[in-house]
């Protein structure tokens, strides 16, 4: 019974603890209470509705965000479940996350007011350190920059250090399991806090064995070992599903780069950061030395009834990461940035104020320390309760005078809530009742950094975090998927007036409602978003011809697009492109049906040539096709991808990067390769090594950028023997094209240096070719072309001609924008055909009065009159004549009268595209969830099922009797050949089967674990007083 008072005082001081956290917090976000609307700031975009909350939810794979993407991070998952039970036990979504905020920071300080009173012994200590733990400028730059995530495992991470403290020093049961399943927890909230705790206790467990006695430390080694290995299988049991997931799908889908990470300080870090943590600790130290000095205090003896380790250990951890932070800072940035691509897992920090969080926990300990001797200097002239409430109003002044922006209500104007107008909330609603599957495009597009005339602060774009459709969207420059790429090429295109045709480029993305925003805006310090400010929307939207008005819902106004392709849809056959991206404007042009014949890109499936030269219906030739189709027979491994040998940076002055960050240079015009591409500005250097297997004589063929305006060209240098430069013929309207360099003897240690001579440079694929290999890929081809019944069409637009500079002409009517003015200079061309046939030559022209011109194939003469026409364009046909196997040359010249060339088609046979969608039955499917579908009753002379999204063979299709072969369509999509159609199919996304794996293998590893602390738990009570006196006493020196 002696006891019951003392467990009540804890109790109550707890509890007393717990509400003065919990006032603090609502007086420091009170701002955020005073209206109904949602907070909204910075990383927070607004969560208005209960629909928003399974947002995150749609795992493993998001078929709401862009065109499709691998959802690998679970964090906001975990966040929106104590949101989803506030929501529906008050019913307001917006004041349950206000609520939620406030119990993530109350919860925090008292996590860590546990925490450092086990650890220091003392309740004033803890409450003055867990006061620091809740406001300091580690937490408020969380706050400002909407970091829920990390605020939510900020607050799950004192009570797991407070397990591990209680497991190291008990040897408890209870505590390990505790402090594994909230390790667990903390890596599916934030992999940056789970980073820095799993390092702090295995730095804390080889700090505590190293201060061990000689006698002791190979006893104290088991059991730590013994101890972590349970806590980090406990913690795996509840991870291994998403690690073995991500591991097995390795899906490239974020990538972080090294120049990020630096730490820049500007006027008012120094006035809100630095400044008040400078006298922070100049107050610690002052007061130490003052109890020291004068003797009031016994500091040492105090310091000595602390664990010396835990001490040493922590000044040890703050003077570490201090030194990792003065690094981060100019000019010493470059060693920070070795750590960054050197130690495992340092590259998930590119914010390094992220490590700002053991220098705050550092300085919570040691003002837990202050604070206890400031009590016992007052309590020699004072009463328990005064003592204790001046030490505690002493150090909460110290606190609030250091993280003074706490007390403003909204974080120094930096936090608040914002009221989204009723359009939005309207077009959510009218989207929720649209019937199938279909995405939606915005202008100015949905992307992150999206600004609205209506909000008062930036908050991340509900239109890419909450959307309730599928969204197009410009990803953030993280994403360097195939997808993200695509999109981001569209756009530029559209922006660039590539077309007019907008409806015909989108309906290949699915997209069906296009929606114009006149409240929205881009940054214009972003370098690669500014281009689609809304005056540039608004000019080049003025161009668009082919998507219909649907309706407006205020600063909203809705087009529907007629031709969006179905989400999912059965095809007789497929059509194959040698080409570039820019080949979808020019099809379009042409009204090339994609639905009836899905395209697929060579480029994006090498080592499938066997398969398309024998099965397309239609090969979609760009221009001069022979090196692609040659080397598309080659294997693999003779195609050199220079980007994997690239700095990833978007700083392409000092060095060659890879193109994923400079997609916007040239308002997308080097974005046109459908796999990849290096750039540089500057006589520049990188090396790539050709990966030689076999010593020899190779062919070696560079895939070089022909046609950037103020490029000097760029040299080739063969194990510093063999030279090539290559000079631009052309500075606009430019393509990829292959060079030869000729035949070199090559080893496994041969690289070439690629360098550029000034000024712009891009280069795409390398090729190595063994001697001899290159004749039999040329027949392989020329066999499987001549033995195939597709139809070929050659298209040559405005890159592929060589004209004189002047004769350019801009037209967004025009296919690819371009026009060539025929009275200003001719424009020729050549080709290669791989079967002899029968061609039609069809020349797209524009004509607003009567003109002539002349047309020459090979050494064949045409002449051309072309009347005054009332449309835009004149289409004029010449042939059928025959053209042999071999290379062949097209010239077009103007003769009389003002007449512009548009484009080209070269094809075998003139005839209408017999590729009839309507006669196939309406396909049948069900979606089961975001990463599976069930697919019902296919047409059984259906040839392709097409899906809009998961390029890349990480969707596939299963039925009964076999798996169709599976490639790349669209340069995103998928598209199953199928052989023998079934009554059902199943299409899944691979990381679900891998999840599912994950699962089911997790159970050995919790068995495992349930062993070892079991048998912890039963073993003999003399050794386990023997171990826990051992701790005892190693921790107490």
């Amino acid at each position: 019974m002696s006891s019951c008072p003392i467990v009540a005082f804890c109790k109550r001081a707890e509890f007393l603890a717990l509400l003065i956290f919990f006032i603090l917090s609502v007086f420091s976000l009170r701002d955020i209470f005073v209206t109904d609307d949602p907070v909204a700031f910075h990383d927070l975009a607004p969560i208005c509705n209960f629909n928003q909350l399974f947002r995150p939810y749609d795992f493993p794979w998001d078929y709401k965000s862009n065109l499709g993407s691998p959802n690998m991070l679970t964090g906001n998952a975990v966040y929106n479940l104590p949101l989803l039970g506030l929501s529906l036990l008050l019913g307001s979504v917006p004041f349950a996350h206000k609520l939620l905020l406030v119990i993530l920071s109350t919860l925090t300080g008292l996590g860590f007011y546990l925490t450092f009173s086990f650890l220091l012994g003392s309740r004033t200590a803890g409450f003055a350190s867990g006061l620091y733990s809740m406001f300091n400028p580690f937490t408020f730059t969380r706050w400002i920059h909407g970091h829920n995530t990390i605020l939510f495992a900020y607050m799950v991470l004192p009570f797991a250090t407070f397990f591990y403290l209680k497991t190291v020093r008990d040897c408890g049961r209870k505590s390990l399991i505790g402090c594994g399943l909230l390790l667990g927890l903390l890596f599916t909230i934030n992999p940056h806090v789970t980073y820095m705790f799993a390092t702090f206790i295995l730095l804390h467990a080889i700090f505590n064995i190293a201060f061990t006695k000689n006698g002791e430390k190979a006893v104290k080694a088991k059991l730590m070992a013994a101890q972590l290995s349970l806590i980090f299988g406990i913690a795996l049991t509840v991870v291994f599903p998403f690690l073995y997931q991500l591991s097995m799908v390795n899906l490239p889908v974020y990538s972080v780069r090294a120049e990020e990470a630096v730490l820049v300080f500007s006027a008012s870090d120094v006035v809100m950061y630095i400044l008040p943590s400078i006298a922070l600790f100049a107050f610690i130290s002052l007061a130490f030395l003052y109890f020291w000095k004068k003797k009031i205090v016994p500091v040492s003896d105090l310091i000595k009834a602390q664990r010396q380790i835990c001490l040493f250990f922590i000044t040890l951890s703050f003077l570490t990461v201090l030194l990792i932070l003065l690094v981060a800072v100019e000019p010493l940035k470059l060693v920070y940035q070795w750590l960054f691509n050197t130690v495992p897992g340092f590259s998930m920090f590119r914010e390094a104020n992220k490590f700002t969080l053991f220098l705050v926990l550092s300085a919570a300990y040691f003002l837990g320390l202050t604070a206890e001797s400031i009590r016992l200097c007052v309590s020699k002239n004072g009463s328990f309760t005064k003592r204790n409430a001046l030490t505690l109003l002493l150090v909460s002044l110290v606190v609030f005078a250091s993280s003074w922006q706490f007390l403003t209500g909204n974080m120094g104007g930096h936090i608040g809530t914002v009221k989204i107008p009723d359009d939005y909330l309207d077009l959510e609603e009218w989207l929720s009742h649209e019937k199938g599957d279909f995405r939606v495009a915005f202008f100015p597009p949905a992307v992150w950094a999206t600004t609205y005339n209506w909000a008062l602060r930036w908050f991340l774009d509900p239109l890419v975090a909450l959307q309730n459709k599928p969204t197009v969207e410009l990803k953030s420059e993280f994403d360097i998927t195939q997808s993200a790429s695509l999109t981001r090429w569209v756009y530029t295109a559209l922006y660039s007036n590539r077309t007019v045709k907008w409806g015909k480029l989108l309906g290949v993305l699915g997209v069906k409602y296009v929606i114009v925003r006149l409240d929205a805006d881009m940054p214009s310090f972003r370098d690669d978003l500014k281009g689609f400010s809304l005056f540039n929307t608004l000019v080049a939207f003025g161009n668009q011809q082919d998507l219909i008005f649907e309706k407006r819902l205020g600063s909203l106004i809705i087009y529907r697009n007629p031709s969006q392709l179905p989400h999912i849809y059965e095809s007789r056959g497929f059509s194959l492109i040698v080409g570039d991206r820019r080949m979808l404007i020019s099809l379009n042009h042409v009204n090339f049906n994609f639905q009836g014949n899905p395209a697929v890109f060579l480029d994006d499936n090498l080592g499938l040539a066997y398969l398309f030269f024998s099965n397309a219906s239609y090969m979609l030739f760009q221009g001069d096709p022979y090196w692609n189709v040659i080397l598309s027979y080659l294997n693999g491994h003779f195609i050199i991808r220079p980007w994997l040998y690239a700095s990833l940076s978007t700083n392409p002055t000092d060095k060659w990067v890879k193109g994923d960050l400079v997609w916007h240079r040239f308002n997308g015009d080097l974005n046109v390769a459908p796999d990849g591409y290096i750039y540089t500005e500057g006589a520049n250097t990188i090396k790539v090594p050709l990966n030689v297997e076999n010593s020899g004589e190779y062919l070696v063929l560079i895939q070089v950028y022909n046609g950037l305006p103020g490029s000097q060209g760029v040299r080739f240098n063969i194990n510093n023997f063999y030279n090539y430069t290559f000079q631009p013929t052309r500075y606009f309207e430019g393509s990829y094209v292959w060079v030869e360099l000729g035949n070199l003897s090559l080893s496994s240690r041969s690289l070439i240096e690629i360098s550029s001579l000034g000024g712009p440079a891009a280069i795409s694929k390398i090729a190595i070719i063994p001697k001899g290999i290159v004749d039999e890929a040329k027949e392989e081809a020329v066999r499987k072309i001549q033995a195939s019944n597709s139809q070929k069409i050659y298209i040559f637009d405005t890159y592929t001609w060589n004209f004189s500079t002047n004769a350019l002409a801009v037209n967004p009517k025009a296919s690819n924008g371009r026009l060539i003015d025929l009275s200003k200079s001719g424009a020729q061309t050549r080709f290669y055909v791989f079967k002899d046939e029968a061609y039609t030559l069809t020349l797209k022209l524009q004509c607003r009065e009567g003109a002539s011109l002349k047309v020459y194939v090979d050494d064949n003469e045409e002449s051309v009159t072309v009347k005054q026409q009332n449309e835009e364009f004149a289409e004029v046909n010449i042939g059928p004549f025959e053209l042999k196997k071999g290379y062949h040359y097209l010239k077009v010249e103007g003769k009389m009268g003002d007449v512009k060339l548009d484009m080209a088609v070269l094809r075998t046979n003139v005839k209408e595209d017999d590729a009839i969608v309507e006669d196939l039955r309406r396909l049948n499917y069900t979606m089961l969830s975001s990463s599976e579908y069930a697919i019902y009753r296919m047409s059984r002379s259906v040839g392709c099922l097409v899906f809009l999204e998961g390029g890349c063979g990480y969707w596939k299709l299963y039925g009964n009797r076999s798996n169709p072969t599976i490639v790349n369509a669209f340069n995103y999509a998928s598209l199953f050949i199928i052989n023998e159609p079934e009554d059902q199919y199943t299409l899944k996304y691979v990381g679900l089967d891998f999840l599912t794996q994950g699962l089911l293998l997790a159970l050995p590893i919790a068995l495992i674990s349930s062993l070892g602390v079991a048998f912890l738990r039963f073993k003999k009570v003399s050794q386990r007083a023997l171990l826990k006196l051992l701790i005892f006493r190693c921790e107490s020196r």
